[in-house]
C-alpha cells in the first residue's frame, strides 16, 4: 500500500550509542566551529526534554530509557538515517530550502513546488 502511493520505508538503524554520538557530534561547538544543527524554537518538546535526560546507571554511553526521550529519540532516528556515517547524503541547495521553509513556517503548512503545481491545476486541495 506505501508503496503504490509512492512512500518507500527502510528498516531505522536501531544502534543507540552511534546514535546519540551523532546528536553530540552534530552539537558540538566551540569558538572557531558552529554546531552543524540548528534546533528551531518550534521544536518545543526537543528543547524541553533533550538538556533534561541522563545517562543509563548500566550503560553510561547510553540515555536511561525511563526519562522522557521521545523527541529526542526521533531526532536520533532522524539524523541517524539522514546523515550516517557510513552513506552521507548530499541534499542540493534547493532541497535544503524546502526543508528549512517547511518547518519554519508559522502555520506549519508546507506545500511542496510538485503540490503547490498539482493544486493549482487540479481545481484544489481536495484534488491531492
Amino acid at each position: 500500500m506505501l508503496l503504490e502511493e509512492g512512500l518507500y520505508c527502510t528498516k531505522a538503524n536501531n544502534d543507540r550509542m552511534s546514535g546519540w554520538n551523532n546528536i553530540r557530534e552534530y552539537l558540538y561547538h566551540d569558538a572557531n566551529l558552529l554546531p552543524r544543527l540548528k534546533i528551531f524554537r518550534n521544536c518545543e518538546n526537543l528543547i524541553r526534554t533533550l538538556p533534561a535526560l541522563i545517562h543509563d546507571d548500566k550503560k553510561v554511553e547510553d540515555i536511561n530509557t525511563r526519562s522522557e526521550d521521545h523527541a529526542a529519540d526521533a531526532l536520533r532516528y532522524g539524523l541517524m538515517h539522514t546523515f550516517s556515517k557510513r552513506e552521507t547524503k548530499e541534499l542540493s541547495k534547493t532541497r535544503i530550502d524546502e526543508i528549512i521553509e517547511r518547518i519554519t513556517r508559522p502555520d506549519n503548512v508546507y506545500v511542496s513546488p510538485e503540490d503547490a503545481e498539482r493544486i493549482v491545476y487540479s481545481g484544489g486541495w481536495s484534488q491531492l
